[in-house]
């Protein structure tokens, strides 16, 4: 009897703690569909062995991909979600239906291939059960909103849906639904409060995917699920509010957290947000946020390249202003995370030396600094993409995960500032790690702090000898102490300089 629905999370290759939250929507969905849901996550659970399982029942598979972080989903999701189809359908016709961000922006990609039968687009969890039924009644596909799919080899798309939002019909989905233990690090779960960003980056997917809405889950739901969160899992001491712009509606931030602070569920915390959305925080709100738990804020300062800033952020920000709210942000003793987004193929790479050096005079300003700097991966469907690759969509795989006018020289670069110079600016660094750790390195953070700071002040990414000369000995201190490389994680830029991953000295 096909009375099973399996919903697989494809691999993030080693790139996000986040539990999978697009599979609780999806499964909140279909609680009075009559189908057993089994969820799966590649990073937890093995899909082959589960298709093998319970393929005699599977009535569908669904690949459901994430609704963020598009570099992930299209480098590392989207083609181990086409592996994951091509097995249900190696020797089985069990139905594949896609999802997620995959599924909207590499839509052609994905139909094409004989294995995959179903795509969703856009925000598609309202429209899963209505599919179902249809599929399961045998009833004709064209009024399913949104649904791409293939009749006799031809290719049928139906008309796009409304902006849905999720978290009103299906905010209170079950936690209890997914163990939640695997994804805890550093004492620290990610949680998702809200969705969408009112902001229109060109580089960005989210104003695409969410038609510039923000929603935010009810305070209820939000509420309940820490509540779960706290009282299954006492080893969680800090939340991470994942959310793409966290504080965009000031009155729900301060509304929520008295609600929190009523029923006895404070809490340290920190979270993503703009410079636009954080200059309406006043300094007596700012300091509202640290009483309330907040102990970080990561905003986007995006680029030290005034073009880049007025060209892809659409001056979001500017230069003054990021310097101004991570002052404020200090002021208030909340710690400051930045991100940005390096070298775009504009103006001859210029905004690569331009944010580059924007970040060694932030780290010069303040050491304490978190700096988090990717390189620009342009994603189909935003502005970027198709100013450098036009509207043609007949383009290679490699680009999905392929910056190639930026040189391996230049990537190389980033590395030895992630690995050493926006570490060691912070002349007792070593306190910071654990006793035993820090002694090894205490004499090399002393020593080159002085020169550090002079490089910082001088603005120089030229001959990196202290780097050169200190690479071999750090690597063999980290060896010693059990601490890989994880090279994976810096791949396309300063990715280790984050409390998850402590400075790259994190052991295992």
């Amino acid at each position: 009897m096909k009375n099973k629905i399996l919903i697989y999370f494809p691999d993030t290759g080693g790139y996000n703690f986040t539990p999978p939250y697009e599979l609780l929507f999806q499964s909140k969905a279909l609680e009075n569909s009559g189908f057993e849901i089994i969820l799966a996550d590649a990073r937890i659970h093995e899909f082959n062995k589960l298709v093998d399982i319970h393929k005699e029942q599977l009535f569908l598979v669904i690949i459901s991909t994430l609704i963020k972080y598009t570099s992930i989903t299209i480098s590392r999701q989207y083609p181990d979600g086409l592996n994951a189809a091509e097995y249900v359908k190696k020797d089985s016709d069990i139905p594949v239906l896609w999802t997620g961000l995959a599924s909207s922006i590499l839509t052609d990609r994905i139909i094409e291939k004989h294995f995959n039968d179903y795509i969703l687009t856009g925000i598609s969890d309202n429209k899963i059960s209505i599919f179902v039924q249809c599929l399961q009644s045998n009833k004709s596909l064209e009024y399913v909103p949104s649904l791409v799919y293939k009749v006799d080899g031809k290719i049928h798309k139906n008309e796009d849906d409304k902006f849905f939002n999720s978290l009103k019909d299906y905010g209170n989905f079950k936690l209890a639904e997914i163990d939640l233990k695997p994804y805890i690090h550093n004492h620290t779960l990610d949680y998702i409060a809200s969705t969408g960003c009112v902001n229109s980056c060109s580089f960005c997917s989210v104003p695409n995917i969410y038609c510039r809405h923000w929603n935010h889950n009810s305070i209820e739901n939000i509420t309940e699920h820490l509540r779960h969160i706290f009282d299954k899992y006492p080893e969680i001491k800090n939340i991470h509010f994942r959310d793409d712009n966290f504080l965009v509606n000031k009155s729900f931030i301060h509304e929520l957290f008295q609600k929190l602070d009523a029923t006895n569920l404070g809490f340290v915390w920190s979270a993503q947000t703009s410079v636009n959305i954080l200059k309406k925080y006043t300094d007596e709100d700012l300091i509202k946020l640290r009483k309330y738990g907040c102990s970080n804020i990561s905003i986007g300062v995006e680029s030290g390249d005034e073009y880049i800033l007025e060209k892809a952020t659409k001056w979001k920000t500017t230069k003054t202003a990021s310097i101004e709210q991570i002052k404020r942000l200090i002021k208030s003793g909340i710690t400051v995370s930045v991100t940005s987004i390096i070298s775009f193929p504009y103006n001859k790479g210029r905004d690569y030396g331009k944010t580059l050096k924007f970040l060694m005079k932030l780290k010069l300003l303040y050491p304490e600094l978190s700096l988090y700097c990717t390189v620009l991966q342009p994603i189909p469907g935003t502005e970027v993409f198709k100013e450098i690759f036009g509207d043609d969509k007949d383009f290679s795989d490699e680009l999905l995960s392929n910056n190639y006018w930026t040189s391996s020289f230049r990537k190389m670069k980033l590395k030895k500032f992630e690995n050493f110079y926006f570490i060691f600016d912070r002349k007792d660094f070593y306190k910071s790690l654990p006793l035993d750790l820090g002694n090894e390195l205490k004499m090399i953070n002393i020593f080159f702090n002085p020169l550090i700071k002079l490089r910082l002040w001088l603005g120089c990414t030229q001959f990196l000898w202290e780097y050169e000369l200190t690479k071999n000995k750090i690597k063999k201190i980290k060896e010693k102490h059990g601490i890989g490389s994880e090279s994976i994680l810096s791949e396309v830029g300063i990715r280790h300089l984050t409390s998850n991953y402590n400075y790259g000295f994190n052991r295992k």
